[in-house]
C-alpha cells in the first residue's frame, strides 16, 4: 500500500510539471501574456509562480478603473468592526473576494518584505508606527498588488526610485486662498 501511495504522488508532481510547462509555453506564445509576465516578474520579490497567478485569476486587471476596486475584488482591504460606541474590534482583511490571488500574494509579500526596498521601507514605517506584523504583511501584500497593476496598466518595467508624474493635490487652505485672495 505504501508503494501505491508513492507512485501516486510521482503520477501527480509529473502531472504538476506538466502543466505548468503548459503553462509557461502558453505565456510565450502569446506577445501580450508574455508581455505582462515580463512585467511582473520585473518587481523585485515576485517570481513566476505569481506572476502566472496574477495573470490566470485577473487576466483582466488592465479593465479596472483603479487599483482600490481591484484590491476589493481580490479581497485585501481592511475591515473595520465597529458598532456603536461600546463593540470596537481589531480590524482584519475583509476575505471577500478572489481566495487564490490573496493566497499567491501572500509569499511574494513576505518574500519582498526582505529584498524589495520599496516595500521593505514602507514595512518599516508601519512597524515604527507600531503595527502588528501580521498587519504589516496584509499591507504589503496590498502595496504589492498595487505595483503590479500599475506595471501592468502602464507597461512600464518596475523602478526602484519611480516618482509619480500627477501633482500633489493643493493643502486645503491653499485653494480658499486662492479663491477668496
Amino acid at each position: 500500500m505504501h508503494r501505491s501511495i508513492e507512485q501516486h504522488i510521482e503520477y501527480l508532481d509529473n502531472e504538476i510539471e506538466t502543466l505548468e510547462t503548459e503553462i509557461l509555453e502558453l505565456i510565450q506564445r502569446y506577445p501580450k501574456l508574455r508581455r505582462h509576465s515580463d512585467l511582473l516578474t520585473s518587481i523585485i520579490g515576485l517570481g513566476q509562480t505569481a506572476a502566472v497567478t496574477f495573470l490566470g485569476e485577473l487576466s483582466a486587471a488592465s479593465n479596472f478603473a483603479s487599483s482600490r476596486k481591484l484590491e476589493v475584488f481580490c479581497g485585501i482591504t481592511p475591515r473595520l468592526f465597529e458598532s456603536g460606541s461600546s463593540v470596537r474590534g481589531r480590524p482584519r482583511i475583509s476575505k471577500v473576494g478572489n481566495a487564490r490571488t490573496r493566497k499567491a500574494l501572500y509569499m511574494p509579500a513576505v518574500c519582498a518584505l526582505r529584498t524589495n526596498p520599496v516595500l521593505r521601507d514602507f514595512a518599516d514605517r508601519l512597524r515604527a508606527a507600531g503595527k502588528p506584523g501580521k498587519v504589516v504583511v496584509g499591507a504589503v501584500m496590498r502595496k504589492l498588488l498595487r505595483i503590479m497593476f500599475a506595471v501592468v496598466k502602464t507597461g512600464r518595467h518596475f523602478e526602484i526610485d519611480f516618482k509619480s508624474r500627477r501633482p500633489l493635490p493643493a493643502p486645503a487652505g491653499a485653494l480658499t486662498a486662492i479663491v477668496t485672495g
